[in-house]
């Protein structure tokens, strides 16, 4: 018969979170909020009208400066419903480096003409870890794969 093993058992200690500070700078900001338990992203809320004509590009104040904690950056994404009728973050995914301290902003894009009131919960933020890296010029050829060169479409669609 076997011996049933003795396992050490470690003591994980509790993660913390990392806060992403926010200050005011309009009374009407609404901070960035997570809407549902399970929800990946926060909701990024606008605190004044927008109007937007057909085809337009427009950058949005949100109001309030952010901080994102070192080792992250902030990833700002567009939200289904309103991609749905036709507007949208423009340079989606926006990244936000954790050295920024300016005011928060949108560039959003309607492909019709629409009014966004003040309130609306119009994109998503996400905190996203990020690994640092070093570039180093090879002396020698890059490893050869299968699909070598090939971009754009090259591995169907």
């Amino acid at each position: 018969m076997f011996k049933k093993a003795k396992r050490s058992v470690k003591e994980v200690p509790p993660v913390v979170p990392p806060k992403i500070l926010v200050q005011r700078v309009h009374v009407d900001a609404v901070l960035p909020q997570y809407m549902t338990e399970g929800a990946a992203c926060m909701d990024l809320t606008i605190p004044q009208d927008v109007h937007l004509s057909t085809l337009e590009t427009q950058m949005v104040d949100l109001g309030y400066r952010i901080q994102i904690p070192d080792g992250y950056m902030g990833m700002v994404v567009s939200r289904s419903g309103w991609t749905m009728r036709g507007v949208t973050v423009a340079n989606a995914p926006g990244i936000i480096d954790s050295d920024y301290r300016g005011v928060m902003k949108l560039l959003l894009h309607a492909k019709r003409k629409t009014l966004l009131e003040a309130g609306t919960r119009i994109a998503q933020l996400m905190l996203v870890p990020v690994v640092e890296t070093s570039v180093e010029e090879g002396t020698i050829p890059l490893m050869d794969t299968a699909r070598g060169p090939n971009g754009f479409g090259s591995t169907g669609d």
